[in-house]
């Protein structure tokens, strides 16, 4: 699976409209179907036309709250820190989540939540990614399910491959963050809009390989 957030060159200033915007994501979306995501964008999100939107913009909109998780998402598609999105950050980014296969999401989340980068999961970035999903007064019971169905005892982190084989034990693991895109799917274009474009994202990365 093909990584949108590495493998395209951005151009175009802040809140750069559709047409001006010039990623590889024209390689994979038609011209009418970029016009309706920037509309979508204009009119269900961007409502005082300032060009980006905020983290409560989008909260409201999809009708989720304010948590660990979406304010890990948010960060994730905010990518200059700036604290809002431009149409060129929300359309590369969402394109990105939403097109995620099962594997192509539990391993976002790995990255998402290897905070220091290095290719591993510790005890503490795992107790992350528990909060993160279903809150504090949770934690508790997740953790000790988590470290019962992995090797964490013993290694005290975990690698990439390892996380996936602890998701497969523990599939309600990740439960919170697939039941997110599926909403954000739903009120962004449809999930047959999604569904298309997980098929034709893949069929991207497998002739770009």
């Amino acid at each position: 699976m093909c990584d949108l957030c590495c493998c395209c060159c951005c151009s175009g200033g802040p809140g750069a409209p559709w047409n001006s915007v010039n990623f590889g994501l024209r390689k994979l979306t038609t011209e009418a179907e970029r016009r309706r995501l920037h509309r979508f964008f204009a009119t269900k999100l961007d409502r005082n036309r300032g060009g980006t939107i905020e983290l409560h913009e989008m909260l409201e909109y999809f009708e989720v709250e304010e948590t660990p998780l979406t304010l890990a998402l948010f960060g994730y598609f905010d990518a200059d820190g700036s604290g809002s999105l431009t149409f060129r950050e929300f359309s590369l980014h969402m394109y990105n989540f939403l097109t995620l296969e099962k594997e192509g999401l539990h391993r976002f989340v790995f990255r998402l939540h290897d905070r220091d980068c290095n290719g591993r999961l510790a005890t503490n970035e795992v107790e992350g990614l528990v909060r993160d999903a279903f809150g504090s007064a949770k934690m508790g019971d997740k953790m000790q399910k988590v470290m019962s169905g992995s090797d964490m005892k013993k290694k005290a982190s975990l690698n990439e491959d390892e996380f996936l084989e602890l998701v497969r034990r523990s599939p309600n693991l990740l439960y919170p963050i697939a039941n997110l895109q599926m909403n954000m799917q739903r009120r962004c274009l449809g999930t047959r809009f999604w569904r298309r474009h997980t098929k034709v994202r893949s069929k991207y990365a497998d002739s770009d390989a």
